[in-house]
């Protein structure tokens, strides 16, 4: 009887996986690209030396997945989403008043990769909660205006990899933005009390952050870009342009949508059942 009631469960449960992965499935949008006669130097770290450290870190951290009386089990950077939690905007944002990571060592997080045989460290600077890890100048929704550690750890963590000879990537979640007007799964009314869409927020937060990120912290290696959905190729157009001025050199991922990234990059820990053509 346990062993038929444990069977129906995973059943279940990988039914329920299923149907999640299907609608996660329209958030990566047209990814499959060609190889690109992309410059040597752009695509030698990515193709030769492809096993690097993926850091995901913010305010959803401290949260722990953990809100409210009741454990939320899975990605802990989904928190806030209607789908888990469900966290008001504003009750989230309060959470940055909490965040206090003083003993970050960025020295320490290199070290660990390079002993490990890592080649680069790849690491979000703002998710899709809308909140930068870096010092923003273009919203205060960030780590150091916003929390008491007032301090730009990515900017510690580009030297330290620079120091231990690692390459560096940052993540930008380029279409959904749950805490700024007009982001995909955002509020729809800015703080005017107008109502606005996807291009208020592109060019208001989007747009200029990836080009402070390509713009404040040395070379880049990989912009990772995420989950672009329907977004329209005129924007990811724009944000290509701004990558590309400014970190010629550097790979953009497949997930910015359009088949326009230098890279094939699948869903979330799905492994091809078969050979794929070009970089992925």
């Amino acid at each position: 009887m346990r062993i038929k009631l444990l069977v129906t469960a995973l059943l279940f449960h990988n039914g329920l996986l299923m149907a999640q992965d299907s609608e996660m499935d329209d958030m990566w949008g047209e990814q499959k690209v060609q190889q690109m006669d992309a410059p040597k130097e752009r695509a030698d770290l990515f193709s030769n030396g492809n096993y690097a450290m993926f850091v995901h870190w913010g305010l959803y951290s401290n949260i722990a997945n953990k809100w409210k009386d009741s454990t939320y089990y899975g990605i802990s950077e989904w928190i806030m989403h209607p789908r888990r939690a469900g966290i008001p905007v504003g009750e989230y944002m309060e959470q940055s008043k909490l965040f206090n990571p003083i003993e970050f060592d960025a020295r320490e997080v290199a070290k660990l990769a390079k002993d490990a045989g890592m080649k680069y460290i790849v690491i979000t600077s703002k998710h899709h909660d809308g909140f930068a890890m870096y010092d923003s100048k273009v919203n205060d929704f960030n780590i150091v205006d916003a929390t008491p550690y007032a301090k730009d750890p990515m900017k510690e963590l580009a030297q330290a990899c620079k120091e231990f000879g690692l390459g560096f990537g940052f993540y930008y979640s380029h279409n959904q933005d749950w805490s700024f007007p007009g982001g995909n799964g955002g509020p729809t009314i800015n703080e005017k009390g107008k109502e606005v869409g996807f291009d208020f927020y592109f060019k208001n937060k989007c747009l200029p952050q990836v080009k402070e990120i390509v713009t404040k912290y040395g070379d880049i290696d990989l912009v990772w870009f995420d989950t672009p959905g329907d977004m329209e190729k005129q924007y990811v157009e724009k944000l290509i342009d701004v990558v590309r001025k400014h970190q010629p050199n550097a790979m953009i991922s497949g997930r910015v949508g359009h088949g326009l990234g230098d890279y094939q990059s699948l869903g979330d820990m799905n492994i091809p059942v078969k050979n794929l053509s070009g970089l992925w």
